[in-house]
């Protein structure tokens, strides 16, 4: 049998499909055809992606000029040189003038008040000049290890809350936090309400901002110059009897001959730097969080924990993270932080405050922007819930608009069947519907037409045959 046979017999005797369900699995095909372009072209955009990606971007460019900000703040504070110069000077031509005693100055307060008293409007002037809320001067000439713990240090300790607004012609805007009598009267700087004579010494095992460079330097016999041996203390602390937490960046005062005598330092209070790290720019819905911390640990580590010195956020479970350590991890996409159980995108951008070759380089200081991931992601996934909406909605509505068209588009044709089925069974010709479509009334207009004619001429046939008596 020749191919073209085999086609027709196959074609001959193929199954029969209705008409419904022909008129709708072609638009079922058309239908799926549009979808899976639709979806193909969704993936192939990958719009949630970018759009992550762009968030996660946005992040990374603020961390980043946040950082850069604070580090020129932090290195244009820590810049003590000329304060501590000028307190050598006095301190070398005290010792020659036999005004002051390297083994009795660090004894009491009137040993070392004519220092203080002299070193004190300098220490003013530092202050103003510097973005720093707090300067101080500590003296201390032997050995911490042999100092008992809770004994006096001589020192002065000046506060400014606002360095920001226009310094007082008076001064009046500065407080004393340490200082003996003699400078209070000298100065005539009001005290403040937890002031005292002197500084406290709390043992090699306290925190503080004193002992670390002091005794880095003393331990050293001052082999580096004085910048070399400073370090800002890595978490927040606070003086006796005042609830004011602060960061502190000190260095050693050495005398040319190698004596380690005091430290010099500027102070920041916590609530400052939290002004200077405005949390609002990382995210609209103001739902973020800066951390300036420290580490130890090697910056290409997957995973490090770093202590926190300063927290400026209003985002409630990033405040409410008790611990003062957190656990940074490093994935493909990025810094994660997990506070109270919820993950956080972040951002670690360095700040460099210390020479390589300076005692405290293996403190890494770092500026940490961190979003929840469900706020900073939401954009994203917002989107990719309407594009899903829109691919489902796509395929119910043409579903329905499939099963409504063929349904509309087979229902004439199965009537007029079914009027000819019933003709059939009656012997009779049918009075066919009018479909009000074209080519299907035109069909049945066409049959009637016949059917009469037919009739007509059957009569006729039959009217001839009676006439010829012919049976």
């Amino acid at each position: 049998m020749k191919p073209a046979e085999k086609y027709r017999a196959w074609k001959a005797h193929r199954p029969e499909k209705p008409i419904f369900r022909t008129i709708l699995f072609s638009m079922m095909a058309v239908l799926l055809a549009e979808v899976i372009l639709l979806s193909t072209g969704i993936g192939l955009t990958n719009v949630s992606g970018r759009l992550n990606q762009n968030a996660k971007q946005i992040v990374n460019m603020q961390v980043r000029n946040r950082a850069s900000y604070l580090q020129d703040m932090l290195i244009k504070a820590q810049e003590l040189t000329d304060i501590s110069t000028t307190i050598n000077n006095l301190t070398q031509q005290m010792l020659q003038d036999g005004t002051i005693s390297l083994d009795t100055m660090d004894q009491s307060s009137e040993a070392a008040d004519p220092l203080m008293e002299a070193a004190a409007p300098y220490l003013v002037s530092a202050l103003r000049a510097r973005p720093v809320t707090g300067i101080f001067l500590v003296i201390n000439t032997h050995d911490l290890a042999e100092k008992e713990v809770g004994s006096p240090m001589p020192s002065v300790y000046l506060r400014d809350l606002d360095p920001d607004a226009r310094p007082s012609d008076r001064n009046t805007d500065l407080m004393l936090e340490r200082s003996s009598a003699a400078v209070v009267k000298a100065l005539g700087i009001t005290t403040d309400k937890s002031w005292q004579p002197v500084l406290r010494y709390y043992g090699l095992k306290g925190r503080g901002f004193f002992k670390e460079p002091f005794l880095r330097a003393y331990e050293d016999n001052a082999r580096l110059s004085e910048e070399y041996y400073g370090r800002w203390t890595t978490s927040a602390y606070t003086i006796s009897d005042d609830d004011r937490s602060a960061i502190a960046y000190s260095q050693p005062l050495i005398l040319p001959d190698g004596t380690v005598y005091g430290v010099v330092g500027v102070e920041l209070l916590t609530s400052y730097l939290q002004g200077k790290m405005p949390y609002e720019e990382l995210q609209n819905e103001k739902n973020g969080a800066y951390f300036l911390v420290s580490t130890t640990a090697d910056e290409d580590a997957e995973e490090f924990v770093v202590s926190k010195s300063v927290t400026s956020s209003q985002d409630s479970y990033a405040l409410e993270e008790p611990a003062s350590m957190m656990r940074c991890e490093r994935r493909a996409d990025g810094c994660w932080l997990n506070l109270h159980k919820r993950d956080y995108y972040a951002v670690a951008m360095p700040i460099s405050l210390y020479s390589r070759n300076a005692p405290f380089s293996e403190e890494h200081w770092l500026l940490i922007g961190a979003v929840n991931s469900q706020t900073l992601f939401a954009f994203a996934q917002n989107v990719r819930h309407v594009l899903t909406a829109v691919v489902v909605g796509t395929l119910v509505l043409g579903i329905l608009s499939s099963l409504l068209i063929a349904h509309k588009l087979a229902h004439p044709v199965e009537l007029l069947y079914h009027e000819v089925v019933d003709g059939q069974e009656k012997k009779k010709f049918p009075e066919l519907s009018h479909t009000k479509i074209r080519e299907l009334d035109r069909l049945a207009d066409a049959l009637t037409s016949l059917n009469s004619e037919l009739l007509n001429n059957s009569t006729k046939f039959l009217r001839i045959m009676d006439m010829a008596s012919v049976e």
